[in-house]
């Protein structure tokens, strides 16, 4: 069974990691509490991180093929902690759950090649 890390277990990762294990897979999954929130699916490996820490309990991850990073923007040290989790994990399909936000309130079609126009923090956050 093909095992899957979400970084992030909140109002997008849990109901994603739901959608996962009934698809087949198995789920390694982070929150900031100590323990799961009833929302997280009973089958989850569930692993306390935050961005904030200097040591983090990655060797949970180390089986999954593919991390999805669904931390908000406006979590401590998003850019720094998002960065750590990427550099530890080279050889894996990484994806980052993100938001429009970073080209600004236009509206039209967008690429990752089109211009940023961040006008929030968390947009700018999410930008960097």
């Amino acid at each position: 069974m093909q095992k899957i890390g979400i970084i992030g277990l909140g109002w997008i990762g849990a109901p994603l990691s739901r959608k996962l294990i009934e698809a087949g897979y198995s789920v390694v999954g982070t929150g900031t509490s100590s323990s799961p929130k009833e929302s997280i699916p009973d089958a989850v490996t569930y692993v306390p991180l935050r961005l904030e820490d200097k040591n983090y309990p990655l060797e949970e991850l180390e089986d999954c093929k593919t991390l999805i990073l669904t931390i908000p923007p406006s979590s401590e040290n998003y850019v720094k902690g998002l960065q750590k989790i990427v550099a530890s994990f080279t050889d894996r399909h990484i994806v980052l759950l993100s938001s429009t936000g970073v080209y600004g309130s236009g509206g039209g079609h967008f690429t990752e090649s089109s211009p940023l126009h961040p006008q929030r923090f968390g947009s700018e956050s999410i930008a960097e």
